[in-house]
């Protein structure tokens, strides 16, 4: 049954279905994001549904049903509705009757507030972490030329020192929503990307390029605009020196930092095998921004 499924599997769903999503923007046919988003939509409710817990009710928030034909008379005048925490319906909180499928999906205030947020659609499998042996001995064997952050073991370490420790979430949040300001309402393409220093994570990695790009689409409601859509990052380095023989020409020959690494560079046929490093994951974003009063 559909219900049996567990919550990595629905998981695992739900990011087949975000890659139809893309394709659907890629190729702009929108009946059928349309209908891969409310799937999507659909796959995000039950997962919801499996960690909800009806002894956390929120201080305010809407009533939410299946909307199917097994939802109560009762439950469903209340769908949609909003409720507090110390002044519930007469029907008791969502979930609170036995096999009660609803739930309180929690606001952080009436009058529409602002907000940006990203929340992780694709799944980490990062494998056991890889030592200074592991990377030396693909560079020297150079039986590969292209490796995963996730078979190394840091992807899920990669994404939150990015997001955290160079404040990369809350930015690309904020340029998304000021990229929508400046263009019109509907579907909206954004791209970003940067170097950044990945060497704190895992020592191979250097100058790391961290982007990505999003696609969604952006309304207007009241004095507030709506975004919401899909971001796909990716995640390029390549392992050049990890037996660290810049550092030994420099004390060797005195070269500079830059000419060693020119000099390790041209020799690196006889010293092993540059490989790429290569990953990516998937967030949904969504936001909510008050226009400014002068705007049309």
């Amino acid at each position: 049954m559909e219900d049996d499924k567990s919550i990595i599997d629905l998981q695992v769903e739900q990011s087949l279905v975000f890659g139809q999503m893309a394709d659907a923007l890629e190729s702009e046919d929108v009946g059928s994001f349309v209908k891969l988003r409310d799937q999507f939509e659909h796959l995000n409710w039950r997962i919801e549904l499996k960690t909800y817990d009806p002894d956390k009710i929120p201080e305010t928030y809407i009533w939410r049903t299946r909307g199917d034909n097994k939802v109560s008379p009762e439950h469903a005048a209340n769908d949609g509705k909003i409720f507090t925490r110390d002044n519930p319906p007469v029907t008791g909180h969502p979930g609170y009757r036995p096999n009660c499928r609803c739930i309180a999906e929690p606001i952080p205030d009436e009058d529409k507030p602002e907000f940006a947020k990203q929340t992780l659609i694709s799944s980490i499998n990062d494998g056991p972490k890889w030592s200074k042996v592991d990377v030396t001995k693909l560079y020297v064997t150079g039986t590969r030329k292209q490796v995963s952050l996730s078979e190394m073991g840091y992807l899920g370490d990669v994404i939150n020192h990015y997001w955290h420790h160079h404040g990369a979430l809350e930015r690309v949040n904020q340029q998304i929503i000021d990229d929508a300001l400046i263009k019109s309402e509907g579907r909206f393409q954004y791209t970003f990307y940067h170097t950044y220093n990945c060497k704190p994570v895992f020592w191979p990695l250097g100058n790391s390029i961290i982007g990505g790009g999003f696609a969604g689409t952006s309304k207007r409601n009241g004095s507030y605009i709506e975004i919401e859509g899909v971001i796909v990052y990716f995640f390029i380095d390549q392992i050049k020196d990890p037996l660290s023989f810049t550092e030994m020409v420099q004390k060797i020959l005195g070269y500079s930092r830059q000419a060693a690494e020119d000099y390790v560079g041209n020799s690196g046929d006889f010293l092993g095998q540059v490989f790429d490093v290569k990953d990516g994951w998937r967030t949904k974003f969504t936001a909510r921004k008050k226009l400014d009063a002068s705007a049309p």
